[in-house]
Formats: structure tokens, sequence, C-alpha cells
């Protein structure tokens, strides 16, 4: 559960940012390690419904970046 910076109030963290433009990539971060192997992982978003706030975060227990 996330709490808003803004209202406080709970935040929905099942949102993603979805490129327009091309219908089939979504945005992720990628990280490459000392030997030059790719780590990715999709860039999720929390937003508030009250305020209308929007965080963007990946999820580092489903997704390991190592």
């Amino acid at each position: 559960m996330r709490k808003c910076p803004i209202c406080h109030k709970e935040m929905h963290e099942d949102a993603y940012l979805i490129n327009k433009a091309n219908f089939l990539n979504d945005l992720y971060i990628v990280r490459r390690d000392e030997s030059f192997v790719k780590h990715e992982a999709p860039v999720e978003a929390a937003l508030c419904p009250h305020c209308g706030h929007i965080e963007l975060f990946y999820n580092p227990i489903k997704y390991h970046l190592n």
C-alpha cells in the first residue's frame, strides 16, 4: 500500500505506463552489469484517485536488477 505524498490517501498501484504511438511496447528500466548482461524491469505507475499525483517505480520483489 503506497500513500500519496500530497494528500496522504491510498494510491492505486495497478497502473502501467504505455507508449500510445506503439501499442506493442511498454517502458522498461534497463541496467547492464559488469559483464554487459542486460537486466530489464517494466516501469509501473501508482496514481492517486483523489489529487491526481502519479509516481513511477519498478517492483523490486518481482524484478531483481542486482
